[in-house]
């Protein structure tokens, strides 16, 4: 089952409180949908297929573009392992790396909430000012 659908009917009993939408992130429209605030962006093991540290920063503007002044970006993603000597040829980074591109966006208490070496969970949020 692909993880929107797991996701709608874990949150169905709010009852048209959430929205949830699926979006291309090679394409520069998916930042506009949808219509009305944005108060989370969440991405499960998507972001490192877009294949380079330079297309991770786009896609992180992007959601600071777009989310509301305190909402959440969260990605859970494969990342490189801390001991791992060669820098990555594709999108899979460091922890270290995400939490720097987020915190030079502009995004507050940036933070890794998971670890396992090769997927980890790096959050923050956008500044209210």
């Amino acid at each position: 089952m692909p993880f929107i659908e797991v996701a709608r009917e874990k949150l169905a009993s709010y009852n048209g409180k959430v929205s949830l939408h699926q979006a291309d992130l090679n394409t520069d429209d998916w930042a506009v949908l949808p219509p009305g605030p944005v108060h989370a962006i969440v991405s499960n093991m998507a972001i490192h297929d877009l294949g380079s540290e330079e297309a991770v920063t786009t896609t992180y503007k992007k959601a600071a573009r777009r989310l509301e002044p305190g909402g959440s970006l969260i990605n859970a993603d494969l990342v490189t392992r801390p001991d791992d000597k060669e820098p990555p040829t594709d999108g899979k980074l460091k922890v270290p790396r995400h939490l720097e591109l987020l915190d030079h966006l502009g995004f507050v208490d940036v933070r890794c909430t998971l670890d396992f070496g090769h997927y980890a969970c790096v959050v923050g949020r956008k500044d209210r000012f």
